[in-house]
């Protein structure tokens, strides 16, 4: 119940506006009837005109304050940034409460040994692996997995999902290193490297990310304590800015310049990480879904990933030609947020497993 997310402070700032709304249309009323009672009152008069106009004004005011109402208590959806008052809360309700102990959105403790008999896979990611925009934790791709794996026989799989929104492939790799250092019980890793882990190389793309959230930024009270308002805002904000940021075109450039060896810089070191601790390493890569058609901009890059990990002997899935047959199907989260969907965390979960079947590997 959304109600229960709203902090004391909107909701006492919200009741004493509704008060004075209240207290407002009654004023009105009564000057109204008032200026019946007068029979030479004209209806052009000043004060009539003003009457209407005080009328129209608590109209607004109230349809305005209706919307308001409406947003703070039953609109819920993600964004892909995370910027507006509803996607934060969204965050709060969805992800945030669903932390474990070690911080990532997950039921289970890394650290928990595992029964007999059972191998655990681990997920690495960010937000795509973490799945942001999905409500249902079941829903993901890693639940799902689990469920494939270990269909129709006792638990042999457990899948652990490690994604956090906003890493990129430095930060990743810390997340490897912690997790292997300490010997925690993991068979299997598999690095779900989305197209954008690229950015923390590329000064371009950083600063294009801060525009961004320049962008973003508002002085004014209002917007900052509106859910209505700054659900208007954030949207005037995306669609005024069109294009005019070079996100996408200096992410697509990095790949052909020395951030891309970074990349593999980090690769290497996981990889290489992953052998050393006994832990079999692989690379799943998940495009971005807004634009899998033909013109779609990452495709030299998904070549470039796919060959370094043959070179490596890392088996390796690219969903991207895999979500291109199912480009007619509604893959993102919404028109804001253009993570995949359940549907596209459905096909990714049946993927991978598909992928497990034919190259068991250690599994």
């Amino acid at each position: 119940m959304l109600l229960l997310w709203l902090d004391a402070s909107y909701l006492v700032g919200l009741a004493l506006w509704m008060a004075f709304l209240l207290v407002i249309l009654v004023w009105l009323l009564r000057r109204r009837r008032a200026a019946r009672k007068k029979s030479g009152t004209s209806k052009n008069s000043l004060s009539s005109r003003m009457l209407g106009f005080g009328f129209g004004l608590w109209f607004l005011s109230a349809s305005l304050t209706a919307a308001e109402l409406i947003f703070a208590l039953f609109v819920d959806h993600s964004e892909a940034f995370n910027a507006s008052m509803i996607a934060k809360r969204w965050f709060q309700v969805h992800f945030d409460s669903q932390r474990n102990d070690d911080g990532f959105r997950e039921r289970r403790i890394l650290a928990t040994p595992l029964p007999e008999g059972v191998n655990r896979i681990l997920f690495l990611g960010d937000s795509f692996t973490a799945g942001h925009g999905v409500n249902n934790i079941d829903d993901r791709f890693t639940e799902r997995l689990e469920v494939l794996l270990n269909s129709g026989k006792k638990l042999e799989y457990q899948v652990y999902n490690m994604g956090e929104p906003g890493f990129e492939i430095s930060m990743i790799r810390a997340m490897e290193s912690a997790v292997l250092e300490k010997d925690y019980p993991v068979q299997t890793l598999i690095y779900c490297y989305m197209m954008n882990d690229i950015e923390g190389y590329d000064p371009k793309t950083n600063a294009a990310i801060e525009e961004i959230g320049n962008r973003r930024q508002t002085g004014s009270w209002l917007v900052s304590h509106s859910y209505f308002i700054n659900w208007m805002y954030h949207r005037w904000v995306q669609y005024s800015a069109g294009s005019s940021v070079d996100y996408f075109p200096h992410l697509v450039e990095s790949y052909n310049s020395p951030p891309w060896d970074a990349v593999k810089n980090e690769l290497d070191g996981m990889a290489a990480m992953s052998k050393e601790k006994g832990v079999e390493f692989r690379l799943v890569i998940f495009p971005f879904m807004h634009n899998l058609g033909s013109d779609y901009p990452f495709r030299k890059a998904h070549e470039k990933l796919v060959a370094w990990a043959h070179n490596k002997n890392v088996p390796v899935l690219d969903m991207m030609p895999i979500f291109s047959t199912h480009a007619a199907e509604k893959l993102t989260v919404n028109a804001f947020d253009n993570h995949p969907n359940e549907r596209a965390h459905q096909i990714i979960a049946e993927e991978i497993f598909k992928w497990l079947q034919e190259d068991p590997s250690e599994l």
